[in-house]
Order: structure tokens, then C-alpha cells, then sequence
């Protein structure tokens, strides 16, 4: 699979399935480096984090960058949210971004309870 598809946004929708996460207002942040990319944190019900570049890069970088801030907010949260959906934007076509979403999930670790 050619992962170095580009795009200027990813979001990744995280859902609570006991209870529900209470942030009135979204968390924003910036990455400095070039191309600048904003974060931003939605806590309202469901988590949603997007990350924004001025300008085009490669899809994976904004994935990377999603998984270490996953990771980060697993350790405080102390629980692991189920990832609802990715959603990727940019200039490719459609279905070049379902086929990397797709290539992303099967690369998640798969954190389920087992009944």
C-alpha cells in the first residue's frame, strides 16, 4: 500500500461506552514545526481529536502524531477508548483515504474484552 498519500487534516472519533467524557470547551494547541499543525481535543460525550496543517503532508505523519497523543491520553485517562472512526481530508480522492483508513486500522492493536 503507498502510504505516502497527503492530505492537510485527520480527525479520530472516540466513543465512551460507560459514561460520558464533560470538557465545555475544546483543548487547542499547536505543533511547531513546519508545516505548523493546530490539535484540537473535543470532549463533549465522545472525544474527537482533529489535526490541521496549513498545508499538505503525508497522512501517516498526522496518523504518528494521533498515536502518540492517544497514548498520552490513555495514561491519564487511565481507560482506553474504542476508535469509532478516522477521517482523513485533502486533495486525494476519496478512495484513496478509505483505503489508508482502512490500512491504519488493521495496524491498530485490537483492545476489546473478551466475553
Amino acid at each position: 500500500m503507498d502510504i505516502s498519500i497527503k492530505c492537510d487534516s485527520l480527525k479520530a472519533i472516540y466513543i465512551v461506552k460507560n459514561g460520558m467524557l464533560r470538557c465545555v470547551t475544546p483543548y487547542e494547541f499547536t505543533i511547531s514545526q513546519m508545516p505548523m499543525i493546530k490539535v484540537c481535543i473535543e470532549e463533549v460525550g465522545n472525544r474527537i481529536i482533529t489535526f490541521t496543517c496549513e498545508e499538505e503532508i503525508e497522512a501517516k505523519k498526522l496518523y504518528s502524531l494521533l498515536q502518540e497523543l492517544e497514548r498520552l491520553l490513555q495514561i491519564f485517562d487511565g481507560v482506553f477508548l474504542d476508535l469509532e472512526a478516522i477521517e482523513i481530508y485533502g486533495r486525494e480522492s476519496t478512495n484513496s483515504y478509505n483505503a489508508l483508513v482502512e490500512h491504519f486500522k488493521i495496524q491498530r492493536l485490537c483492545i476489546k474484552k473478551c466475553a
